[in-house]
């Protein structure tokens, strides 16, 4: 994993969330709709979505030897589902206690970014919440590795 191999680093940091929060579900995607909440015998179980985002210049960290060599940092959020706004709450206080202040290869280190937040997820014919998400959000440095390396051939 080295220069701008984002996808890389994107799954390093699933796997790391997988393996230190082992009792639930890590996916990775977009915000779920009523419809696609894993229900089982009624219930949901509490997982997390991560939502990674595209890379992005830094301020002032354009190289003059070209792009590939620029400073680049990017996003994720973890989308922490439960079926009380406590239970979302408390998944987020856990991934941020584990992801906060890591690094990965190719990234710099793990620290919180703005937003974040709280909301609920109704069904249709339901007045009542059915589901909740905490979202905590976090940035990273990316192209520490290597840097100008294209993996891409």
């Amino acid at each position: 994993m080295t220069g701008i191999d984002l996808f890389s680093a994107q799954e390093a940091i699933k796997a790391f969330v997988q393996a230190e929060i082992p009792q639930f579900v890590v996916e990775s995607g977009g915000v779920p709709t009523a419809e696609s909440l894993p229900f089982e015998n009624g219930r949901l179980e509490p997982y997390i979505i991560l939502r990674f985002s595209d890379m992005m210049p830094t301020s002032g960290g354009s190289s003059f030897v070209g792009a590939l060599w620029d400073e680049y940092y990017t996003y994720v959020d973890a989308l922490c589902l439960g079926e009380t706004d406590t239970v979302a709450r408390e998944l987020a206080g856990l991934v941020n206690a584990k992801l906060l202040g890591q690094k990965f290869p190719n990234t710099g280190s793990v620290d919180k970014n703005y937003g974040g937040g709280q909301f609920a997820i109704f069904a249709e014919a339901n007045r009542n919440p059915v589901a909740f998400v905490a979202v905590t959000s976090y940035r990273y440095a990316i192209n520490m590795d290597d840097v100008g390396a294209n993996p891409v051939a």
